[in-house]
């Protein structure tokens, strides 16, 4: 008589076979997911970068990199010259370059001329922002980002960030950066800079030489945690604000360095190298950053070996992580006067 049912080898070694198909199969799956979401990462890089110029069609300039909402001068000081502040918060360059990337209806929402204007309408943790509530635009939101991007349930964070600069600034003593006391430097050297108006003509490096939008797209790590804490960090430059906050509580001088007690301004300063993850720590862990560095929160991705970068003439590229750190801080810098060669590019 045939036999007509497996032996429980042979169903054995079938399951094995399919084990070891499927454990072929998964990586193969896993770098086809993978590609895709950077190539979704690096088009919407391609449209952030396209709206930055429209944005200056438009205006005349780039967008600052964050806002305050006001100038004036500190009480009691007579000098016109120092100091300055924006005693109320604005937008931040994702929230300018709204109209430029179909989204202008929202944008239209926002009352520029309102006191504190950021502050309370475009989501901080502190408010329920009345116009940017639940608003989630794809373009700003990198899909290989393994950290939360949504936070306390209506507000965005930043997988992107603007880049206003490097902590370095050759032919400068000071260097133009504001100072932030506790939370590190805040550059005003590069193209997207807190308050700023740069326009091409600025950028006497070349924007193919400049970069002016980068990636927080993966966890930092606090290497010394408080008792309780997790190690892995937002780590980023929103800090507790959203994707749209701008700056508050700057002081300074028009043309020279500027103080804060704000810690997040949705801008970096170039200071660490490219991929670095150990320069974060937790500071309030109810926020959805970082809050004791957000300005100085390293450019970073999920992507493997590296990050998509917005070069200041609206090209997209991927930078290594082996990139030389001075080359990496110098191509921050609008008008560095240094040679600035790209391995591979």
């Amino acid at each position: 008589m045939r036999r007509v049912a497996f032996t429980l080898i042979e169903l054995l070694v079938v399951i094995a076979i399919i084990a070891i198909l499927i454990g072929l199969l998964l990586p193969a799956v896993q770098k086809v997911r993978a590609a895709a979401a950077r190539l979704k990462c690096q088009n919407n890089l391609k449209q952030i970068g396209l709206s930055l110029h429209n944005y200056h069609d438009a205006t005349g300039t780039f967008p600052p990199g964050s806002a305050g909402a006001a100038f004036a001068n500190t009480p009691g000081n007579t000098n016109p010259d120092t100091p300055l502040w924006t005693a109320n918060m604005g937008t931040s360059w994702a929230g300018f370059i709204l109209p430029y990337v179909e989204q202008e209806t929202v944008y239209r929402k926002l009352d520029l001329n309102l006191m504190n204007y950021g502050w309370w309408q475009t989501g901080s943790a502190s408010a329920v922002g009345t116009a940017m509530n639940q608003f989630y635009p794809s373009v700003f939101i990198c899909p290989s980002n393994p950290v939360p991007v949504i936070y306390r349930n209506f507000i965005l964070q930043n997988s992107y960030v603007a880049i206003a600069g490097a902590s370095v600034d050759p032919g400068y003593s000071p260097p133009r950066q504001g100072d932030t006391r506790a939370f590190g430097p805040v550059a005003l050297n590069g193209v997207m800079i807190v308050n700023g108006k740069i326009r091409i003509a600025d950028v006497t490096d070349g924007t193919t030489n400049v970069i002016v939008i980068g990636e927080q797209s993966d966890w930092g790590i606090d290497v010394a945690p408080p008792a309780g804490y997790p190690s892995k960090v937002a780590c980023r430059a929103s800090g507790h604000q959203s994707q749209w906050g701008g700056s508050g509580g700057w002081v300074g001088t028009r043309s020279a360095n500027i103080a804060t007690n704000t810690q997040a301004t949705n801008t970096t300063t170039i200071t660490d190298p490219l991929g670095t993850r150990t320069a974060c720590h937790i500071g309030n862990y109810d926020y959805a950053g970082v809050e004791t560095n957000a300005p100085n929160t390293p450019i970073r991705s999920a992507h493997a070996s590296g990050s998509l970068i917005v070069f200041g003439d609206g090209s997209v590229r991927f930078l290594t992580e082996g990139i030389d750190t001075t080359l990496f801080q110098y191509l921050a810098i609008r008008d560095s006067g240094q040679v600035k060669t790209i391995p591979g590019n």
